[in-house]
């Protein structure tokens, strides 16, 4: 299977974590706050939302599930990344997430 570049959406996604670094990484680290990162993944679940196709799923999971796992799993990729200094850079690391999110379907 090709994979194709990253859409737009998720490189401005990690380019905006990578922007605002320190306070991501506060949010997201062991003493961040619960309310907070419940915020933030609802904030990036509503984009995932919007943004993923309503096509069938091959498995037959629902539209609001998928949305609901890629988010988690994106934020779960910007913590790990955050946690890494932001190495590699935010397009390369989107790639590098885009290419898991196919593998996957």
């Amino acid at each position: 299977m090709k994979v194709t570049a990253p859409p737009d959406q998720l490189v401005s996604l990690f380019r905006e974590f990578e922007e605002h670094a320190a306070l991501f990484r506060r949010i997201l680290g062991p003493n961040g706050s619960g309310k907070l990162v419940y915020h933030l993944q609802s904030v990036v679940g509503e984009h995932v939302r919007r943004h993923l196709p309503e096509q069938e799923d091959p498995v037959g999971a629902p539209h609001d599930l998928r949305a609901a796992f890629l988010s988690g799993a994106l934020l779960g990729v910007v913590s790990h990344w955050l946690n890494q200094n932001m190495s590699p850079p935010a397009a390369k690391v989107a790639s590098s997430t885009w290419k898991v999110i196919n593998s996957m379907s």
